[in-house]
């Protein structure tokens, strides 16, 4: 079909600011090498300045790769410090880093890697083939995960001495951590993503414009917890289900052990102060169930039965139980009956070891606890096959059940079974009557690349069991794995698009930055007399199906102020400093300070009470334990913090990123920045 249309746009932005600045002819000269086009436009000291860039770009699948080839082409962080060969400080870096591997299917948008690649870390073979292209270049490729996990290489002086972060990653988790990154540090961001035929662009300059967590993309809709755990009528909800399985069986049990076993006073300490509620009760029971199994002898066959025991759990017992509930006949009190539309009533699988299906799930189940719990892998299919013919299982025994009912919103259905009456307490006896020593946990988490495939293929065979249950038609591996990775479709050609448009954001950014440093100075009254230089950057989304392209100026920072009544808080509140944005941050400075240090400084200078104080998710003291009054108040707070995370502080800082939760005479609730606390 023939387009009758033309799509015009220009990039004047990039250079209008700065017209009134006539460059020497010198400057805009052609210089008959590669970057011609860019001196004759923005000039050779605007090279120089590419060229001497440090540059942070995280993830190298299809937008990296893309970033990797435009810094290539831009003679990006490809300085020369011809006075000392050895001083890095003057030349550039770009650092490339990603912890996944090449697949096969990457190879039809990610034009860097080839078929010889396969199985090779994405960051090396990005880094290796631009540098191939552009021998300039000056790359450091890493294949480490950026997060809270790898902060003794993405350290301080990492943060400190890059230019600006280009963000090439597919989840929002690592996208929010980057984000704190940058304003903590302050440092620009450039963030992007991509779905399908859809992409967005989001410039984050500091002290300029919001930061991403200031505007960061709704979360997804989730799909119910009843259709998830008893009707699901999506081969989509079987795969959630056996990803929050696998998340449960290898990951949130034996984290709880793990974290048993290294300090079991603190764990009853900490599940006491939590109560009697019904998930906990849960957790500790399984944290029981398997510590009776590991203190005993723990072999590769208790692997398979506690497989077969997962088999009639989930794909037998629990759909048996489930009819029990809500028989075939059973009808609401409007005369309906319940299992119509979408409410497929489930059948139980036989336990045939004939079956592809079940092969595949006894050969994963059994080889992830054996990973869990310390036990050599075994992947003969005969032997697995054999025990597991030898396993007796417990003849199933109908259970009480309570049963919550809406029937004016059928997603809304709750089925509690009615288990002993222990609490807490008696299950904190029991964990302690446990002998230890000799335990070796290692939880697992969910890795869609991991080499061995176990995880998908647990994933595959959990799913498509459970989908046989329900009658919805069974997906092939691929399917699984990219919903239970939440793997993105990706399009070329969105792909290119993107990266030229943060290109374009990120020439501007460099032409600029002189200027934006002395802008964001300037008290609110001068800035009005000066260029508005936030106009002249843009953030992006596209649709190329449509085609939409919608262009707007980036949201200056929100302004915490001073409010006769918060909707959040549900009364007044006060900011102090009044007008503090994210990019705000104050400093103390108490050499070895303790908690009531904080707490007399801060109640001095500002006349407010604190409340609460945390590191992360760590709180250190809360005004209304007593316990915290009496134990940690004269305690310095660096110690404090070692003692409640169990983790040494980085040696490369002097300080601890405090927030605290204050209030004034009034009891009106005050809000202030993050704490830069010295204490050393």
């Amino acid at each position: 079909m023939p387009i009758y249309q033309l799509l015009y746009i220009d990039f004047f932005d990039c250079i209008t600011m700065n017209k009134e600045e006539n460059k020497k002819i010198d400057d805009i000269k052609k210089q008959n090498c590669k970057n011609d086009n860019v001196i004759q436009i923005f000039g050779k000291k605007f090279q120089q300045k590419l060229n001497k860039l440090d540059v942070f770009l995280v993830g190298s699948g299809a937008l990296g790769c893309e970033y990797a080839k435009l810094f290539s082409l831009l003679d990006i962080s490809s300085g020369k410090n011809n006075s000392d060969e050895h001083d890095e400080s003057n030349k550039g870096t770009l650092t490339i880093t990603d912890n996944d591997h090449i697949e096969i299917s990457n190879l039809n948008r990610q034009f860097l890697f080839k078929r010889e690649h396969i199985g090779k870390s994405k960051s090396l073979i990005s880094a290796e083939t631009i540098k191939k292209k552009n021998s300039n270049l000056n790359i450091c490729s890493l294949e480490t995960k950026v997060g809270i996990e790898s902060e003794h290489i993405f350290n301080e002086s990492f943060w400190k001495r890059q230019d600006l972060i280009v963000n090439a990653l597919d989840n929002i988790q690592a996208r929010q951590y980057v984000d704190n990154k940058c304003v903590w540090y302050s440092k620009p961001l450039f963030e992007s993503g991509t779905l399908g035929t859809k992409g967005n662009v989001q410039v984050v300059i500091p002290f300029l414009t919001q930061s991403y967590n200031d505007s960061y993309d709704p979360p997804e809709d989730s799909i119910p917890l009843c259709t998830l755990k008893h009707f699901p009528y999506d081969i989509v909800h079987t795969i959630e289900y056996a990803r929050d399985i696998f998340q449960g069986l290898f990951y949130n049990t034996p984290l709880s052990i793990q974290q048993f076993l290294k300090d079991k006073n603190e764990y009853i300490k900490k599940i006491k102060e939590e109560g009697n509620n019904s998930a906990l009760l849960v957790t500790l029971k399984n944290v029981i169930n398997v510590l009776k199994e590991l203190t005993n002898d723990y072999t590769f066959k208790t692997c398979i039965k506690n497989a077969v025991d997962l088999f009639y759990t989930n794909f037998i017992n629990q759909i048996n139980q489930l009819l029990y509930t809500f028989p075939l006949d059973y009808k609401l009190s409007n005369g309906e009956y319940f299992w119509v539309g979408q409410k497929k009533p489930p059948m139980p699988i036989t336990f045939d070891m004939n079956d592809d299906l079940i092969k595949e799930f006894l050969k994963s189940t059994s080889n992830l606890y054996a990973q869990v719990y310390g036990i050599p892998s075994c992947f003969d299919m005969e032997y697995i096959l054999n025990v597991a013919k030898e396993i007796k299982v417990e003849p199933f025994q109908i259970k009480e059940t309570k049963v919550k009912l809406d029937e004016n919103n059928l997603n809304n259905i709750s089925i509690t079974v009615i288990e002993d009456d222990k609490v807490i307490a008696d299950y904190c006896n029991e964990l302690l009557s446990f002998s230890t020593d000799k335990l070796n946990i290692n939880p697992i988490e969910f890795d869609k690349d991991e080499k061995t495939n176990l995880h998908v293929n647990f994933i595959y065979a959990f799913a498509n069991l459970r989908a046989i249950n329900y009658k919805i038609e069974p997906c092939n591996q691929l399917k699984a794995k990219m919903v239970a990775g939440k793997i993105i479709p990706a399009l070329a050609t969105t792909t290119s698009i993107i990266t030229g448009l943060v290109g374009i954001e990120i020439l501007k950014y460099v032409n600029y930055c002189d200027y934006i440093y002395n802008y964001v100075q300037l008290t609110d009254e001068e800035k009005k007399k000066e260029k508005d230089v936030l106009s002249f950057f843009k953030n992006a989304f596209i649709n190329t199906s449509l085609p939409l392209f919608i262009f707007s100026e980036p949201m200056p920072p929100i302004k915490m102020r001073d409010k006769e009544y918060d909707e959040l808080m549900k009364g007044p509140i006060k900011a102090i400093p009044n007008g503090f944005t994210s990019w705000d941050k104050l400093q103390i400075s108490i050499k070895n300070g303790t908690v009531k240090n904080l707490i007399d400084y801060i109640n001095e200078k500002y006349n407010i009470d604190v409340n609460l104080i945390s590191v992360g998710n760590a709180c250190l003291y809360n005004c209304y334990l007593p316990a915290h009054n009496k134990e940690r108040l004269n305690k310095p707070i660096h110690e404090v913090l070692m003692q409640i995370t169990k983790e040494k502080l980085p040696n490369d800082r002097n300080y601890i990123v405090v927030e605290v939760s204050c209030s004034d005479q009034d009891l009106v609730d005050v809000l202030m920045p993050s704490i830069k606390f010295i204490y050393k």
